[in-house]
Formats: C-alpha cells, structure tokens, sequence
C-alpha cells in the first residue's frame, strides 16, 4: 500500500474518533473556518482550568469540537495549533470564553496561522470580544511599529567605550518623538481598557480585564460595574473577584499599617509579620520569580542602598508565588540579606487586593507613624533611593523640628 493511501486512512480513524456526538444541551460546538491553511495540522481546545481538553485535526480548512460544559457561566477556553511548517516559530493561539449549549463560529480571513483576523459569532458576548480584540491588536501594532523604529535609531548610532549610544541633536529629537508616540499609545491602551469594561459589564472579557486594571478604578466606579452585570455572569470567577473587590478597601496614603498587616512565614521557615520591625520606615516590596525588575533592583540597588539607609528603614519583600520553592529560588537569586513574607495566598490573594497590586515590583512606604506615606510601581537604577529620600524629607524635617 502507498504511504499516502495509510496516511489517508489514518486521517478517516482520526476524523471519526473526533466526529461530533449527537448535540445535548450542555454541548458546547465551536465550528472554525480557515482560509488557506493544510489538511491534517492538530488543533487543541481547552479551558484554562484544563478541566476540559479535546483535539481535532483540520480538514478542507475546517475544524469541529463538541464539549459538554457543565457550568452555569461562560468559561475561558484556549484554541491552539502549531504550523507544520514553522512549529517552533509560527503558531495559532487564541484565548475566549465559550458556554453551555453555544454553537460557537469562528472565522479568520487572513490566510494560514494569522489570529488578528478572528471573528466570533453565536454568543451573547461576541460582538464586544470582537471590538476588544480589534482594538488590543491595533494599538499593539502601532506600539510596536514605533518601538521597532526607536530600537533601529538606537542600534544604528556608534558606541562609546563605555558603552554609551552616541546621539547627535537630530536623533535626539527623533528618539524622543518616537517615545512619545509609544507613550501616547499607551495612554491610549489604558483609557480603551477603561473605557471597554465601563460599556460591557455583560462581557466576560472585561470583566476579566477588570481583574488586571482595577487600580486603574474607583471604589464607585467597582460598584456601579457590580452593579450591571447581568445573571448570566453572576456566578463566573471573574464577577466573584469583583465582589471581592467591592467588599475590600484598598490601601490609600495614611492609611494604618496595623489594618493591612501581612503575616506569614520567612525563607527560613519562621513566623513574620510586616508590623513586627521597629526601625522609623518599613518599605514593602511586592516580588515574584518571573519579575525581571526585581532580581535587576536586588543585584545593582538594594545592597548599596541598605548599607546606606539599613539603620532607618527595612526593607521587606512579599512574595506573590504560590508555591514556595518560587519564593526560595527568588530569594536565593536575590542574594537577599532581608526578610521575606511568604503565605502562600498567591498573585489573586486578599492581600493583593486590598494593596491594588496587579504588577511588579510595586513598593509601599510605611513612616513612622506606622501610616501609609505613598507607592509607586516598577524599577529603573537609582530608582528605590531617589523615591525613599524624598518621600521621607517632610518627615524627617518634622521630627527634627
């Protein structure tokens, strides 16, 4: 028998282990249309959760999936094929929210891997999925043009010996128009984001958008987005963490350390608590393994800067990882000479929540007074030093008065 003739009969077994069951109402169908993309490329789609998992090999451009969703709210799933051509560097990957009883349709026009021209249709929610994703996908677009054009001005002007980038007037002036067109896209980003979750609070999409950007919102604001969300989404996780943001007060300048306190264990197993040190500041990191910035600041700026100020302020890091050998291997990457907070409560935890914390490194300065003094988020050189004095010039100034 000819190979192509067995791989034509392996397809027809496959084709009709996958072959959809007789619809029920509990059956999910998600039917895609492809353009111009092989016959026989393996297509995963799963929930996020992993509790539901099924995979379908492409055919004429199509694919087909029947999934007995047993939840009573939409639930994110993921589609994902890798190109058979490029499947290290070319792959289809989409995320979603599919629901009990949906026949689900979705289409790309762009020819082959492309996941900018998906559409969906047959939820109740995909026509704000669809704007959500045309507008993410443009503005990344834009963001990235301009980052690619400043990253080609920088890499095209000579070095010092020292290492430093060369720029005459001219180039300055270029660099500096470019950062700010990715700035202004970033405003833009953050405002859609806003804008997105206030008009849709029936989305599930911004509801769960809601979950990474709700610093970015009032106590009221919360409360009117609650109050609109419809009975469909009532039980999903992402309006439970909203209620949850509803009930809690975040952190605000004045604010008594003594009413968020945070306790747990240290890297050497012993109980902690961040109200427990005595020296005049107490200065709070929030930190996880996969933050960048924070093995950057614990290499180039935090030994200099506790050798310099260790007498008036500890520096304590709160690990958001949820397993705890996370927390040891950050700890032990840091070289760290200071306590670490660890419970176990992760990046979602109560504790996030009430400090508003959706990115790291985010630090909190608490005064003498045991009250909150200010925040602020991420790390550049010299960044820790230059926030600690002049935070703390009123208050010294006060206590010398």
């Amino acid at each position: 028998m000819k190979l192509s003739v067995i791989i034509s009969c392996a397809l027809c077994a496959m084709g009709l282990l996958s072959a959809p069951m007789p619809a029920s109402a509990q059956t999910y169908t998600l039917d895609v249309q492809f353009k111009n993309i092989p016959d026989s490329v393996r297509f995963t789609l799963g929930s996020n959760d992993d509790k539901y998992k099924q995979k379908v090999y492409t055919s004429d451009n199509r694919l087909r999936f029947d999934i007995d969703i047993t939840e009573d709210y939409p639930v994110e799933f993921y589609l994902i094929g890798k190109n058979p051509d490029q499947p290290k560097t070319d792959r289809f990957f989409i995320n979603f929210y599919a629901g009990k009883g949906i026949n689900h349709r979705v289409t790309s026009y762009l020819d082959g891997f492309s996941t900018d021209s998906v559409t969906f249709a047959g939820a109740p929610w995909d026509a704000a999925h669809n704007q959500w994703t045309k507008f993410h996908n443009t503005n990344t677009k834009c963001k990235n043009h301009y980052s690619k054009l400043r990253d080609e001005l920088f890499m095209s002007r000579p070095k010092t010996e020292d290492g430093y980038i060369e720029m005459d007037s001219i180039s300055q002036a270029k660099a500096k128009s470019l950062m700010a067109e990715i700035m202004r896209l970033q405003d833009e980003f953050y405002d859609g984001c806003k804008n997105f979750i206030m008009s849709h609070p029936d989305s599930p999409d911004a509801l769960d958008l809601l979950g990474w950007r709700y610093p970015a919102f009032t106590q009221s604001e919360l409360e009117e987005i609650a109050s609109k969300v419809p009975v469909a989404l009532k039980k999903s996780p992402e309006n439970l963490r909203l209620e949850k943001l509803v009930s809690i007060t975040r952190i605000v300048p004045g604010a008594k350390l003594s009413d968020y306190d945070i306790e747990g264990e240290n890297a050497d197993g012993s109980p902690i608590r961040l109200s427990q040190f005595t020296t005049p500041y107490i200065l709070l990191d929030f930190n996880s393994l996969g933050c960048g910035a924070c093995r950057a600041a614990a290499k180039q700026e935090l030994p200099g800067f506790l050798e310099k100020y260790g007498d008036r302020v500890t520096f304590v890091s709160y690990s958001v990882d949820e397993d705890r050998k996370s927390m040891l291997k950050a700890h032990e990457l840091d070289k760290a000479t200071w306590p670490t907070i660890w419970n176990g409560s992760g990046r979602s935890s109560d504790t996030s929540m009430k400090y508003g914390v959706t990115g790291y490194p985010t630090f909190f300065l608490f005064g003498p007074d045991r009250t909150l003094i200010d925040q602020w988020s991420g790390w550049g050189p010299g960044s820790i030093e230059a926030q600690f004095t002049s935070l703390t010039k009123a208050s010294d100034n006060n206590s010398q008065e």
